[in-house]
């Protein structure tokens, strides 16, 4: 775990108080326009992203080459001795034009239906609470998407600590 346990509860704080902050936002109120770039945005940037990983060559070389390690220091990764950056760049051949378009327009396509989807949701989940007569909807659902988001978060936590107690050479392994 990267993070240390003394700031642990002040990150869980304010990413709660931040999540029901922006829970308490209606999105289906929002303008068409900026309803549209909150599907499109997220979509296009999904495809481009994708075409954009699908086309790198392993001759191009990124941050994602370096680790850093506790005192902030870059450390290269460790080169494969089996195959050099020769072969390798000998070996690898461009993917085929349709999956570099193909691919990416689903994954996009299927953001951007996430995106709306999330959209309707709303509407559906603020209409249901008021014809319950909920006092304040907005912010039942703001209180809601803080706790669901604090819960996941320490889920997630949960699962990796005892995927870390796991592994031979962590702190808690074998």
């Amino acid at each position: 775990m990267t993070r240390n346990r003394r700031s642990r509860p002040h990150d869980l704080a304010v990413q709660a108080v931040a999540s029901a902050a922006l829970g308490t936002l209606p999105l289906h109120r929002a303008p068409r326009p900026l309803r549209a770039a909150m599907v499109w945005g997220p979509a296009v940037l999904t495809a481009g992203v994708m075409a954009r990983a699908l086309l790198r060559g392993p001759a191009e070389t990124g941050p994602a080459d370096t680790d850093v390690v506790a005192d902030g220091r870059p450390v290269e990764a460790e080169a494969d001795p089996a195959t050099g950056a020769a072969e390798e760049l000998e070996a690898w051949t461009r993917p085929p034009l349709a999956m570099v378009v193909l691919m990416p327009l689903a994954f996009g396509g299927l953001v951007g239906a996430a995106s709306a989807a999330g959209i309707r949701a709303d509407r559906w989940v603020e209409e249901t609470l008021r014809r319950r007569g909920a006092p304040a909807p907005r912010l039942i659902i703001g209180v809601l998407s803080g706790v669901l988001m604090t819960g996941l978060t320490l889920l997630e936590d949960r699962v990796e600590d005892a995927d870390g107690a796991d592994e031979p050479g962590r702190a808690g392994g074998a």
